[in-house]
C-alpha cells in the first residue's frame, strides 16, 4: 500500500502515514465493548429478580436500559465504574467547540439529511460487508420496519445536537447515546449466543465479532467525515474549516461514549484519513448489500407527502456513489430527467449555502428553524415517531430469520395517492430551470449548443456523476482546500481557504480562438514551464470586487487553463475555476504551493 495515489470507486486519494492498512484494521474486528457488555449481564441479571409489571393489556412495558442503570448503578462495582465512565468528561472536550459543531447539521440540513440517506446509507452501510451481514440478521430493515428504524436513527441525530445541554451527562442525547451503546451489546450477545449452537448463523472468523470496534470507528466516520468529503462537495458546498474540526470534535465525544477509540478523530487530517481507509478496506458489496440497498429504495419509494419516485433515489445514490459502486449494489440506471432534478437539489442547497454565508442573521434563522421543525416532525409528530424511543432490544435476531428483498406491505401505502404528483420533484426541476436562467444571464452556457439533444449524455460511457478530486494543504499558512469536478462539458476547480467561495471565472478552451490573455506569471528564470498559454481568454463572471483580486483571480484561472490544456492539447471544454482566496495579492511562492495543489486534482 505505498502507491501515492488511490482510486476506490469514485474517489481518489493520497495515501499518507495517517491512513490505516489492513493490518491495523483487522485485529479491529475482534475486539469489542468489553465493559458495556458486562454492563449489560449486570442489568439483565437485575431484569430478572425485578421484573416489570403488565400493563391493563396484559403486556410489559418496554425496558429502558438507561433507567435501569441509573437507578442501580451504585449497587454494583461493575456498573458504577460503567456510570462513572459515561459521565466523565474528558479534557479533550471544549464545549464551546461542541455547539458549533451541533449547529453544522442544521446549517446545511437539506444537504446533510440527503447525502447521509444517499451516501452514508447506500455507499457505506449497504457496502460494509459486516455491517450489513448484522442488519439483514436483526430484522430491522425488513420493509415493514425499515422506516421506523431510520427514524430512530435520526432521532439519535437530532437529540445529540438538539442543544448543548442535550449531550451533556443526563441530557436526553447523552441518555440516548448510553442506551444505543447497551443496544448494540444486546445485538452482539444474541448473535453470538446462536453462533454458539449454529456457527454457520453467522461468521465470526470472516466478519468479527457482531458491532465491533471497526464497525464502530467506520459508524463515525461515516456520520462526521463523510459530510465533509464525501456528500457537501457532490453539491457544490465546501464547509469552512473550522466546521470541519467543529463537526468531528461533536463525534469524537459521542465515539468516546460508544467505547469507540478517539485517537482516530483528535484531528480532522486523521479523521479524513481514517475515513479513508474504511473506505478502503471495508466497501465490498456482497449479494447481502443488494438485499439492503433493493428494501432502502422501496422503503423510500412514494413516501408521503414528498412521493420521490425510484429512479430520483437511485440518481442520487449514483450522484454521490459513482456508477460502478451502484452497479454493484444492483441499482437501476434512471434517465438523464432525474439527474436534471440533482442538478436542481445541488443548486438549491448551494443557494442556501451562499445567503447564510452572507447573512448571519438568515444563518441563525434557519439553524433554528430546522432543529425545531425536524426534532417535532421526526420525533414528536403522528407521521414521525410520535415519542421518543428508548431503544429498547425489539429487533432481535432468530435462527432462520434474515432479511430478503421485500416490497411494500400494501397497507403502508396509500393507493388513492397520486403516484405522479411529486412536489419535490416539481420543485426541484423548477430550481433547475431557474438555475439555467441565471447561469444564461451572465454567459456561462455561451459555449453550450441550446439544440442539445438530451439523448447524447449517454450514462454507458460517460463518467457520471461527475469524477471530483480533492486536496488540501496549507499555503502561506492558511489552510487551502483545491477540489476539481469533471463534467462532460466542463472542468471545474474550486479553490478555498477559510470555506470562502467569492470569485467565478471561466476559460474557453477552444484553440480557435486568437485572443490574447494580457495575463503573464512573473518570468522565472530557471523555470518557464508555467508560463500561460496566450491564447486563453478568462472571464470574471461572478466577484472580483477590486482590480488586484480580478487581476489575480483571473491569472490562476489561466494558469490551470493551461495545466489542462498542457496535459492534453485536444481538450476543448470550458474550464470554470471558483476562488474564495484570504488575500488579494499572492507572493511566488504561494501562487507556486498553490498551482502544485491544484495538479494533484488533475
Amino acid at each position: 500500500m505505498n502507491a501515492d495515489s488511490i482510486t476506490k470507486w469514485n474517489y481518489t486519494f493520497q495515501w499518507t502515514d495517517k491512513h490505516l492498512s489492513r493490518q491495523e484494521t483487522d485485529p479491529l474486528r475482534y475486539k469489542f465493548d468489553e465493559l458495556g457488555a458486562a454492563a449489560l449481564e449486570k442489568l439483565q441479571e437485575i431484569s430478572a429478580q425485578n421484573p416489570l409489571a403488565k400493563d391493563a393489556q396484559g403486556a410489559r412495558p418496554r425496558l429502558d436500559l438507561y433507567a435501569l442503570l441509573r437507578d442501580n448503578h451504585e449497587k454494583d462495582q461493575v456498573l458504577c465504574k460503567f456510570w462513572d465512565e459515561l459521565h466523565t468528561v474528558p479534557d479533550w472536550v471544549d464545549w464551546d467547540q461542541i455547539a458549533r459543531g451541533q449547529k453544522f447539521l442544521y446549517r446545511y440540513a437539506a444537504a446533510n439529511f440527503t447525502g447521509f440517506a444517499l451516501q452514508g446509507f447506500v455507499g457505506e452501510n449497504s457496502a460494509a460487508t459486516g455491517v450489513v451481514e448484522v442488519l439483514v440478521r436483526t430484522g430491522g430493515f425488513s420493509t415493514r420496519v425499515l422506516l421506523h428504524r431510520l427514524m430512530e436513527t435520526f432521532q439519535w441525530l437530532l437529540q445529540v445536537t438538539h442543544g448543548l445541554s442535550c449531550i451533556q451527562p443526563h441530557g436526553e442525547g447523552h441518555a440516548s447515546t448510553v442506551r444505543i451503546r447497551l443496544l448494540h451489546a444486546s445485538v452482539r450477545q444474541r448473535i453470538m449466543k446462536l453462533v454458539q449452537s449454529r456457527p454457520e448463523y453467522f461468521n465470526v472468523e470472516k466478519y468479527g465479532v457482531p458491532v465491533n470496534t471497526l464497525d464502530s470507528i467506520h459508524s463515525i466516520t461515516t456520520f462526521c467525515c463523510n459530510p465533509m468529503w464525501f456528500q457537501l462537495p457532490k453539491m457544490g458546498i465546501v464547509p469552512k474549516q473550522q466546521e470541519v474540526d467543529d463537526y468531528i470534535a461533536l463525534f469524537r465525544y459521542l465515539a468516546y461514549l460508544l467505547a469507540t477509540p478517539t485517537e482516530y478523530f483528535e484531528t480532522s487530517d486523521k479523521a479524513k484519513a481514517v475515513m479513508e481507509s474504511m473506505y478502503l478496506h471495508e466497501l465490498e458489496p456482497t449479494p447481502t448489500s443488494k438485499i439492503v440497498g433493493y428494501n432502502f429504495v422501496k422503503c423510500l419509494e412514494d413516501l408521503p407527502p414528498m412521493n420521490i419516485s425510484k429512479e430520483f433515489i437511485e440518481a442520487g445514490s449514483r450522484w454521490f456513489n459513482g456508477n460502478e459502486l451502484c452497479d454493484a449494489l444492483d441499482l437501476g440506471r434512471p434517465g438523464w430527467y432525474y439527474y436534471v432534478l440533482m442538478v436542481g437539489l445541488s443548486w438549491t442547497v448551494m443557494a442556501l449555502a451562499f445567503l447564510q454565508r452572507i447573512i448571519p442573521p438568515f444563518d441563525r434563522f434557519m439553524i433554528s428553524y430546522c432543529r425545531d421543525s425536524l426534532y417535532h416532525t421526526i420525533i414528536l409528530s403522528k407521521s414521525g415517531l410520535s415519542k421518543p424511543t428508548v431503544f429498547d432490544f425489539k429487533y432481535v435476531p432468530q435462527l432462520g430469520k434474515t432479511t430478503g428483498k421485500e416490497e411494500i406491505p400494501s397497507e403502508q401505502r396509500h393507493k388513492d395517492l397520486k403516484r405522479l404528483s411529486r412536489p419535490a420533484e416539481r420543485f426541484l426541476f423548477v430550481a433547475f430551470l431557474i438555475g439555467c436562467g441565471i447561469l444564461a444571464a451572465i454567459g456561462v452556457f455561451e459555449n453550450i449548443p441550446l439544440s442539445m439533444d438530451p439523448t447524447l449524455l449517454p450514462l454507458e460511457t460517460s463518467n457520471y456523476p461527475a469524477i471530483t478530486k480533492q486536496a488540501a494543504g496549507r499555503v502561506d499558512g492558511l489552510p487551502t482546500d483545491v477540489m476539481s469536478l469533471i463534467f462532460a462539458d466542463k472542468i471545474m476547480v474550486t479553490i478555498t481557504q477559510d470555506g470562502r467561495l467569492a470569485q467565478w471565472i471561466h476559460v474557453p478552451l477552444d484553440p480557435s480562438d486568437p485572443n490574447l490573455t494580457g495575463h503573464y506569471l512573473p518570468p522565472a528564470s530557471d523555470d518557464h514551464s508555467l508560463l500561460p498559454m496566450t491564447h486563453l481568454t478568462p472571464k470574471t463572471l461572478l466577484g472580483g470586487s477590486n482590480t488586484e483580486r480580478e487581476t489575480l483571480g483571473q491569472l490562476y484561472a489561466t494558469q490551470i487553463a493551461t495545466i489542462i490544456a498542457t496535459k492534453n492539447p485536444q481538450e476543448n471544454r470550458t474550464v470554470i475555476v471558483g476562488l474564495g482566496l484570504s488575500k488579494s495579492e499572492a507572493s511566488r511562492e504561494a501562487f507556486y504551493d498553490t498551482i502544485d495543489l491544484v495538479k494533484k486534482c488533475l
